[in-house]
């Protein structure tokens, strides 16, 4: 099961069209939107930005909208990191990269690269193998 949008609350503002990394969301503008379940990864930005209070996770809770100030972000903890990628690859808005070498870092070291963009989905965090990044309220946005 993937977020929902109750069609009773949603006005079609396209909020959370434009924030879906996937594209999993259809509708018009000022009509109710919906979800493709098939392919919505439940990131949950769609939930955090409605205005409106119209989006539910996949156990019908409702996800309350959140100012963007305060959405989480990947903080890298460069002393855990492992270069492995791993949280490069599951990115689903590719904000994540490597940081450049420079005389004072001799190996690869994960870095949010694109803060704004970010949603604050956690799946970097999830998915790395060595516990190297912690979410934070973001500061960069």
């Amino acid at each position: 099961m993937s977020h929902t949008i109750l069609a009773a609350a949603c006005t079609g503002c396209a909020a959370c069209i434009r924030v879906c990394p996937v594209n999993a969301i259809l509708g018009e503008k000022k009509k109710p939107h919906a979800i493709l379940t098939a392919i919505c990864i439940d990131c949950g930005a769609c939930g955090r930005i409605c205005p409106y209070q119209a989006v539910f996770d996949p156990q019908g809770a409702l996800v309350p909208m959140l100012k963007r100030s305060l959405w989480l972000q990947p903080r890298i903890l460069e002393e855990k990191c492992i270069s492995c990628g791993v949280c490069l690859e599951v990115c689903p808005t590719s904000v994540l990269d490597f940081a450049p070498l420079t005389d004072h870092r001799v190996r690869a070291v994960a870095r949010l690269c694109d803060a704004p963009n970010c949603i604050g989905c956690s799946f970097c965090e999830t998915a790395c193998p060595v516990d190297a990044i912690a979410m934070q309220v973001g500061k960069s946005r």
